[in-house]
Protein backbone atom coordinates (compact mmCIF):
# COMPACT_ATOMS: atom_id res chain seq x y z
CA UNK A 1 0.00 0.00 0.00
CA UNK A 2 1.29 3.54 -0.96
CA UNK A 3 -0.57 5.13 1.88
CA UNK A 4 -1.22 4.71 5.36
CA UNK A 5 -3.29 7.27 7.68
CA UNK A 6 -3.28 6.91 11.86
CA UNK A 7 -4.17 8.95 14.66
CA UNK A 8 -3.11 9.11 18.35
CA UNK A 9 -3.18 11.09 21.49
CA UNK A 10 -6.56 12.14 20.84
CA UNK A 11 -8.03 14.99 23.60
CA UNK A 12 -10.80 18.04 23.55
CA UNK A 13 -10.75 21.18 25.53
CA UNK A 14 -13.50 23.64 26.95
CA UNK A 15 -13.98 27.10 26.31
CA UNK A 16 -14.80 27.07 30.44
CA UNK A 17 -12.09 24.88 31.20
CA UNK A 18 -8.73 26.34 32.20
CA UNK A 19 -7.06 23.11 32.66
CA UNK A 20 -5.65 22.71 28.49
CA UNK A 21 -6.31 18.95 27.28
CA UNK A 22 -8.89 16.66 28.59
CA UNK A 23 -9.75 13.42 27.59
CA UNK A 24 -12.56 12.50 24.31
CA UNK A 25 -15.16 10.86 27.05
CA UNK A 26 -15.28 14.70 28.02
CA UNK A 27 -17.11 15.97 24.67
CA UNK A 28 -20.29 17.38 25.16
CA UNK A 29 -23.42 15.49 24.54
CA UNK A 30 -24.19 17.77 21.87
CA UNK A 31 -20.90 17.23 20.11
CA UNK A 32 -19.99 20.72 19.48
CA UNK A 33 -16.42 20.31 21.11
CA UNK A 34 -13.16 19.72 19.37
CA UNK A 35 -11.09 16.48 18.95
CA UNK A 36 -7.32 17.06 18.58
CA UNK A 37 -4.70 14.78 18.52
CA UNK A 38 -2.09 13.14 16.26
CA UNK A 39 -2.74 12.67 12.70
CA UNK A 40 0.30 11.05 10.20
CA UNK A 41 -0.17 10.36 6.71
CA UNK A 42 2.35 8.05 5.38
CA UNK A 43 2.48 8.85 1.37
CA UNK A 44 5.11 6.83 -0.14
CA UNK A 45 7.28 6.38 3.00
CA UNK A 46 6.93 10.05 3.94
CA UNK A 47 4.99 11.31 6.48
CA UNK A 48 2.71 14.49 4.92
CA UNK A 49 4.02 17.53 6.75
CA UNK A 50 2.20 21.10 8.43
CA UNK A 51 -1.09 19.26 8.88
CA UNK A 52 -1.58 20.83 12.82
CA UNK A 53 -0.48 24.82 12.92
CA UNK A 54 1.01 24.02 16.61
CA UNK A 55 2.52 20.97 15.91
CA UNK A 56 1.87 17.13 14.75
CA UNK A 57 -0.14 16.52 18.37
CA UNK A 58 -2.17 18.92 17.47
CA UNK A 59 -3.92 18.70 14.32
CA UNK A 60 -7.62 19.45 14.15
CA UNK A 61 -9.52 16.06 13.78
CA UNK A 62 -12.65 16.78 12.69
CA UNK A 63 -11.29 19.33 10.54
CA UNK A 64 -9.46 16.83 8.76
CA UNK A 65 -11.46 14.29 8.73
CA UNK A 66 -14.02 16.45 6.73
CA UNK A 67 -11.58 17.27 4.14
CA UNK A 68 -10.08 13.69 3.79
CA UNK A 69 -13.97 12.77 2.82
CA UNK A 70 -14.45 15.55 0.79
CA UNK A 71 -11.26 15.09 -1.08
CA UNK A 72 -12.78 11.15 -1.74
CA UNK A 73 -15.73 12.54 -3.00
CA UNK A 74 -14.21 14.99 -4.95
CA UNK A 75 -12.06 13.10 -7.13
CA UNK A 76 -14.06 10.09 -7.29
CA UNK A 77 -17.11 12.13 -9.06
CA UNK A 78 -14.67 14.25 -11.26
CA UNK A 79 -11.26 12.50 -11.75
CA UNK A 80 -8.64 14.79 -13.52
CA UNK A 81 -9.61 17.50 -11.35
CA UNK A 82 -8.06 19.05 -8.35
CA UNK A 83 -9.20 19.40 -4.78
CA UNK A 84 -7.55 21.94 -2.61
CA UNK A 85 -7.74 22.25 0.66
CA UNK A 86 -6.43 25.73 2.17
CA UNK A 87 -7.49 26.57 5.20
CA UNK A 88 -6.15 30.08 5.10
CA UNK A 89 -5.14 30.27 9.13
CA UNK A 90 -1.98 31.32 10.49
CA UNK A 91 0.03 31.48 7.32
CA UNK A 92 -0.48 27.61 7.02
CA UNK A 93 -0.20 26.32 3.14
CA UNK A 94 -2.86 24.99 0.85
CA UNK A 95 -2.82 20.91 0.44
CA UNK A 96 -3.78 19.58 -3.47
CA UNK A 97 -5.01 16.36 -4.26
CA UNK A 98 -5.01 15.74 -8.13
CA UNK A 99 -6.44 12.40 -9.33
CA UNK A 100 -4.56 11.57 -12.89
CA UNK A 101 -6.38 7.53 -13.40
CA UNK A 102 -5.14 5.01 -11.13
CA UNK A 103 -2.47 7.72 -9.63
CA UNK A 104 -3.11 10.24 -7.17
CA UNK A 105 -1.16 13.36 -6.93
CA UNK A 106 0.04 15.03 -3.33
CA UNK A 107 1.08 18.96 -3.24
CA UNK A 108 1.36 21.36 -0.41
CA UNK A 109 1.22 24.23 -2.12
CA UNK A 110 1.12 28.35 -1.55
CA UNK A 111 -2.31 29.72 -0.22
CA UNK A 112 -4.36 31.96 -1.81
CA UNK A 113 -6.26 33.13 1.78
CA UNK A 114 -2.72 34.02 3.48
CA UNK A 115 1.06 34.09 3.43
CA UNK A 116 1.38 30.38 3.72
CA UNK A 117 4.20 28.89 1.25
CA UNK A 118 4.49 25.83 -1.42
CA UNK A 119 7.21 22.68 0.04
CA UNK A 120 9.24 22.35 -2.66
CA UNK A 121 9.67 18.92 -1.31
CA UNK A 122 5.91 17.79 -1.83
CA UNK A 123 5.50 18.74 -4.72
CA UNK A 124 3.25 15.73 -6.73
CA UNK A 125 3.76 12.71 -4.52
CA UNK A 126 2.30 9.93 -5.70
CA UNK A 127 0.23 7.11 -4.97
CA UNK A 128 -2.70 4.92 -5.99
CA UNK A 129 -6.01 6.68 -5.98
CA UNK A 130 -7.78 3.17 -4.80
CA UNK A 131 -5.27 3.25 -1.48
CA UNK A 132 -6.15 6.36 -0.57
CA UNK A 133 -10.18 6.33 -0.85
CA UNK A 134 -9.68 2.60 1.01
CA UNK A 135 -7.62 4.23 3.60
CA UNK A 136 -9.32 7.69 3.83
CA UNK A 137 -12.81 5.10 4.73
CA UNK A 138 -10.56 3.16 7.15
CA UNK A 139 -9.64 6.16 9.18
CA UNK A 140 -13.07 7.39 9.39
CA UNK A 141 -13.94 3.90 10.95
CA UNK A 142 -11.66 3.76 13.43
CA UNK A 143 -12.05 7.22 14.51
CA UNK A 144 -15.84 6.45 14.75
CA UNK A 145 -15.19 3.33 16.87
CA UNK A 146 -12.50 5.37 18.98
CA UNK A 147 -15.23 8.49 19.56
CA UNK A 148 -18.08 6.19 20.07
CA UNK A 149 -15.88 4.15 22.41
CA UNK A 150 -14.74 6.98 24.40
CA UNK A 151 -17.58 9.35 24.49
CA UNK A 152 -20.64 7.20 23.90
CA UNK A 153 -23.12 10.63 24.83
CA UNK A 154 -21.25 13.33 22.84
CA UNK A 155 -19.36 11.04 20.01
CA UNK A 156 -22.73 10.24 17.69
CA UNK A 157 -23.21 14.23 17.85
CA UNK A 158 -19.82 14.79 17.10
CA UNK A 159 -19.93 13.01 14.22
CA UNK A 160 -23.20 14.14 12.77
CA UNK A 161 -21.06 17.81 13.87
CA UNK A 162 -17.74 17.01 11.64
CA UNK A 163 -18.70 14.89 9.13
CA UNK A 164 -21.43 16.75 6.65
CA UNK A 165 -22.95 13.19 5.38
CA UNK A 166 -21.87 11.26 7.93
CA UNK A 167 -24.81 8.25 8.79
Amino acid sequence: MSLAITFSELWTYSAADTEGRLPVSALPEDGGGHIHGRLEILIAGRTLPRLGYWGPDDVCIGQWLQVLHDAVASLRSAPGEAYTYDEGEQGQPAFRWVRKGDLLLISIVDSVLSDGKADPAWQDVKCQFEDFTREVERFETRLRATVLLAAPLGGPAWFRNHLRDAA
